[in-house]
């Protein structure tokens, strides 16, 4: 089973986005701030992390540079309300 981490602060969110993945057969692992996120997607191994660029503590981008130092190849998705080509940018590189 594909196991991913999701890392979302607005719970209404994260349920809608954890339910659809479970309906597909999914294993999910949801967390709301970013500190819980790097410490869950670190110690965990996951096929595939789901991360909000605005949470809590640590942001998305802190998270993902984080996480990038230890496990390179691990598959980052981002997700944002933010739209700008320059927020775009920040969250490929």
């Amino acid at each position: 089973m594909i196991k991913i981490g999701l890392a979302e602060d607005d719970s209404k969110i994260a349920e809608l986005i954890r339910n659809g993945l479970q309906e597909q057969n999914f294993e999910v692992y949801m967390v709301h701030n970013g500190a819980d996120a790097l410490h869950l997607f670190q110690t965990e191994p996951f096929d595939l992390v789901i991360l909000d660029l605005m949470m809590p503590g640590m942001n998305g981008i802190e998270v993902s540079k984080a996480l990038r130092k230890v496990k390179p190849d691990l598959p980052i998705l981002m997700l944002t309300a933010m739209g700008s080509l320059d927020d775009k940018i920040t969250g490929f590189n």
